[in-house]
C-alpha cells in the first residue's frame, strides 16, 4: 500500500511516487475522517453535499468481469464534481456521511516531490484492464474503486480498506505496468480480508510459516512496510495471479524473500482459501493505534455481521479518566465493516488534550467497547 517503501525495495526508479514529510502521514489512517479540519469544511454546507452513492448516479460504474471480480468504480471526474474546498484543501463527500480531507495543491508541503507539477490520477481504463487481466480459479470478489483526483490528507498514497480500494494520483502519468502493479497489489488486499481474516488464526500461522515470515519479532503488523504480512500476502497475490505487467517478473517488495513463484506450495495455499463470513458479532475487534500516541491516533473497529450496515448506527467518543465527554468523534451508519477513524488529540472544543489516560466508547448498535488510549507529550 505505501509505494514508494516497496519501489525502493525492489529498486524501479522510474516510479514516482509520492514522498511524505513524515512518519504520521505514512501510519495514519487508511480511511480518513479528521473531526477537526473536514468538520469546520462542512459547517453550514450539508445541502451541497451528497448524501450517498448509487449505482445509478452517472459517472459512477459497475462492471462484472469474467474472472469473478464485481467492481464498482468511481473515476476521478466524478469525485472531484463533489469536492468542497476550503483553507486546507477540501473535502469529498462519501455515503452515509462518510468524507475524505485531500489535498489540492501540490504545493502543500505534504507533497515532497512535485513532479510535473500537477496530479496525474489513475486512468479508469488501465485499472479495468488491470482488473481483467487477473487469473485466479473460481474467484468471488466485489470491491468499489475510489480513482481519487487528489491525495488524502492523511493517507498520500493508495490503499485498501475492507472491499474499498482508494487509487490516489501520482505526480508524473501513470505508465500502464506502475498501475497493474498497484491495482492488483490493492485487490490482493481485499481478497486478505474476504479469504483470510485476523480471526483465522491457524490458516495464518500455516501461511507465515509456509513463507518463511513466522518470526515475531521481524514480521508483524507494525513493522516496516515490507515486513509486515498482510503486505507481504498482497505481494504474493499480485505476483501469484496478477497479469504479466502486475508480476513485475516476479519480484516482490522485500528483497529478504523469494518470489512467491520460487516457493513450493504456495500457490495451492491461496487457492485453498474460499470466502468466509465474518463472524456473527457486532464488534469483532477494536483497537487503536498508535498507543501510545502523540498528537494523532487512529480508532480501529471491525464490525461483524451482527451489525447492520447501512441501518444500524456506530458511535465512536472519546473520555478522560472521570467520565467526561472529551470528544465526540464520529456518529453515523457505515457502510463498510472495517472502520477507522483518526483522532487529532483535540477537545470539542479545538485545544489539544494534555498527557493523560483516555477512553474511546464505541457504540455500535445496542453493544458497547472501550479501548484505553494514552497520550504522551
Amino acid at each position: 500500500m505505501r509505494l514508494f517503501y516497496r519501489i525502493c525495495a525492489i529498486g524501479l526508479p522510474f516510479l514516482f511516487p509520492f514522498l511524505a514529510v513524515s512518519g504520521h502521514a505514512q501510519e495514519a489512517s487508511k480511511f480518513c475522517n479528521d473531526g477537526v479540519s473536514a468538520q469546520s469544511s462542512l459547517s453550514g454546507m450539508s445541502k451541497s453535499l451528497p448524501s450517498s452513492f448509487g449505482t445509478g448516479i452517472e459517472g459512477l460504474r459497475t462492471i462484472s468481469l469474467s474472472n469473478g471480480i464485481e467492481a464498482t468504480i468511481l473515476p476521478s471526474s466524478y469525485l472531484n464534481e463533489r469536492l468542497v474546498p476550503d483553507m486546507n484543501g477540501g473535502v469529498i463527500p462519501l455515503d452515509n456521511g462518510r468524507y475524505l480531507t485531500v489535498i489540492t495543491d501540490i504545493r502543500d508541503p505534504a507533497i515532497a516531490n512535485k513532479g510535473d507539477g500537477a496530479f496525474h490520477p489513475f486512468d479508469e481504463g488501465q485499472v479495468i484492464t488491470a482488473l481483467k487481466e487477473i487469473s485466479y480459479p473460481g474467484l468471488h470478489l466485489n470491491v468499489t474503486i475510489y480513482i481519487l483526483p487528489y491525495p488524502r490528507r492523511n493517507v498520500i498514497l493508495s490503499s485498501a480498506n475492507g472491499h474499498e480500494i482508494y487509487l490516489s494520483p501520482h505526480v508524473l502519468e501513470i505508465p500502464y505496468n506502475v498501475c497493474a502493479y498497484i491495482v492488483t497489489h490493492e485487490i490482493g488486499h481485499v481478497f486478505q480480508f474476504g479469504n483470510l481474516p485476523e480471526s483465522d488464526v491457524e490458516n495464518w500461522d500455516a501461511y507465515k510459516k509456509l513463507r518463511g515470515i513466522d518470526n515475531p519479532l521481524k514480521f508483524y503488523e507494525t513493522a516496516p512496510h515490507a515486513y509486515r504480512p498482510k503486505e507481504v500476502f498482497a505481494e504474493d497475490f499480485r505476483v501469484l495471479f496478477g497479469g504479466i505487467a502486475a508480476k513485475f517478473g516476479g519480484i516482490v517488495e522485500n528483497p529478504e524473500l523469494l518470489s512467491p513463484l520460487q516457493v513450493a506450495g504456495l500457490e495451492a495455499f491461496f487457492l485453498s482459501l474460499k470466502p468466509v463470513d465474518r463472524p456473527a458479532e457486532t464488534i469483532v475487534a477494536l483497537n487503536g493505534f498508535p498507543n501510545p500516541f502523540n498528537p494523532r491516533t487512529q480508532i480501529r473497529v471491525e464490525l461483524g455481521n451482527a451489525f447492520a450496515l447501512g441501518t444500524d448506527r456506530l458511535s465512536i467518543r472519546i473520555y478522560d479518566v472521570n467520565g467526561a465527554l472529551v470528544r465526540e468523534l464520529y456518529e453515523g451508519t457505515p457502510a463498510s465493516r472495517e472502520v477507522r477513524i483518526d483522532w487529532n488529540g483535540a477537545a470539542n472544543n479545538g485545544t489539544q488534550v494534555a498527557s493523560a489516560t483516555y477512553f474511546a466508547l464505541v457504540r455500535a448498535g445496542e453493544v458497547r467497547k472501550t479501548v484505553k488510549l494514552l497520550m504522551l507529550k
